[in-house]
């Protein structure tokens, strides 16, 4: 097994022996991440200038959570117990973290394992240890495949939406916010309630609309940020049973919100139906 080093540019190690005195452990901050039920260890006797630290076997990188929205690095602190057998024992986040960055930077140092701490040549003794790691975005590609299958996808449940005539549905694909910008065929709607009610609207009369993409094209801007261009055609009946159609352009920009893709803005050119 490779060694690692624990003087990582991405982690820092503060250890320091357990002694008799009662479980510090259970007493720390934590914050709701998941952590392993607490092991028990025996009492040790008081640390001296003897102390030889546990030294890092094998390390597992904790992984950037992913469907969240967030691209900015992120710090999370983990408390834990590196057991006589060089396991990690009752890993903790500290100060609060976000939950996903907190159960992701655990689930990683639970992996870790150690060749154990020991008082001078005697046996190996437990030790409680932090350790910082750092979480930094993954690159991305302007063509990332499961950003750009995930942001179609989006757009196929707007499309049907619509398709139905179901304006509630349609506007649960838009994101909820008063900075969300809809405009169509120029006409700026500066809230989304507005473009809401517009839409609403336009679809009264209406007895069945065929909205089709031709080839849409998806550009990842930043993992949690997509711009989606198309054309295509739309068919509308009235009814009255007159029907019109023509057309269309359309660009939209999506962003993950809560781990589902929605429209932040949106610009339509839409055929506008006769009077």
């Amino acid at each position: 097994m490779e060694k690692l080093s624990m003087n990582s540019p991405h982690s820092h190690f503060r250890p320091f022996l357990i002694s008799a005195l009662p479980l510090l452990m259970i007493g720390l901050a934590l914050t709701g991440a998941r952590a392993a039920e607490p092991v028990p260890f025996p009492a040790l006797p008081a640390p001296d200038n003897d102390h030889t630290p546990p030294k890092l076997l094998q390390r597992v990188e904790p992984v950037y959570p992913a469907g969240i929205g967030e691209t900015k690095d992120r710090r999370v602190y983990v408390a834990f117990l590196v057991a006589a057998d060089g396991k990690v024992r009752n890993a903790s986040a500290l100060f609060t973290p976000p939950t996903a960055f907190a159960n992701a930077a655990v689930a990683a140092v639970e992996q870790w394992v150690f060749e154990p701490g020991r008082i001078r040549s005697g046996p190996p003794v437990w030790t409680q240890m932090t350790v910082e790691l750092w979480f930094k975005p993954a690159a991305f590609a302007p063509s990332d495949p499961v950003i750009v299958q995930a942001v179609l996808a989006a757009n196929a449940a707007l499309t049907a939406a619509s398709n139905r005539l179901d304006t509630d549905a349609f506007f649960a694909g838009i994101v909820d916010s008063d900075e969300t910008r809809i405009i169509q065929d120029g006409k700026l709607f500066p809230t989304r309630a507005e473009a809401m009610a517009a839409v609403r609207q336009g679809s009264q009369g209406l007895a069945k609309l065929e909205r089709r993409f031709d080839d849409p094209h998806v550009t990842v801007l930043a993992p949690g940020v997509a711009l989606l261009t198309a054309e295509g055609t739309t068919a509308l009946t009235r009814q009255d049973g007159r029907s019109f159609g023509g057309p269309f352009t359309v660009s939209l920009l999506f962003v993950l919100r809560d781990g589902q893709w929605k429209v932040f803005h949106g610009h339509y050119s839409l055929p506008n139906p006769p009077q």
